[in-house]
């Protein structure tokens, strides 16, 4: 499912030239301290750490994994507790502890979205992504 380049190439080389100071900040933070789970840091000090809220955290962290490809893991629950953070994933099973969530909550977000506007087409999305979902 994924490769094993996905995760051990050095994803500082794939970050474009026009990443803005804080984007490279955080990329090379969670590269360089935060790999494994075990290392994940809590949203709100990686966000302290680089001057910036954790809504622009948020941001970034998406930035970095949609628009650039970096491979940014979210750690959903610590000991039974819920707590957020972010991680370089070592190995596929960290990945997959952060795909997970990650695809229940957009299921989550399409579904209501159709219900909102009563779409059968993003009803149907959603059909097809919980699909996906159980399958794996």
């Amino acid at each position: 499912m994924i490769s094993q380049l996905d995760l051990f190439n050095d994803p500082m080389q794939t970050l474009p030239a026009g990443t803005t100071h804080r984007e490279d900040l955080i990329a090379r933070r969670l590269w360089t301290w935060h790999r494994g789970r075990e290392n994940a840091i809590p949203a709100g000090a990686l966000a302290k750490s680089a001057g910036i809220s954790t809504r622009q955290l948020r941001r970034i962290i998406h930035k970095l994994a949609v628009e650039y490809g970096f491979p940014v893991a979210t750690l959903y629950r610590r000991n039974g507790r819920k707590e957020h953070g972010h991680f370089i994933p070592r190995n596929e099973a960290e990945a997959l502890e952060s795909y997970k969530p990650m695809l229940a909550h957009g299921i989550g977000i399409i579904t209501h979205a159709s219900r909102l506007i009563h779409s059968p087409r993003l009803a149907e999305i959603s059909g097809q992504l919980r699909m996906i979902a159980e399958g794996e």
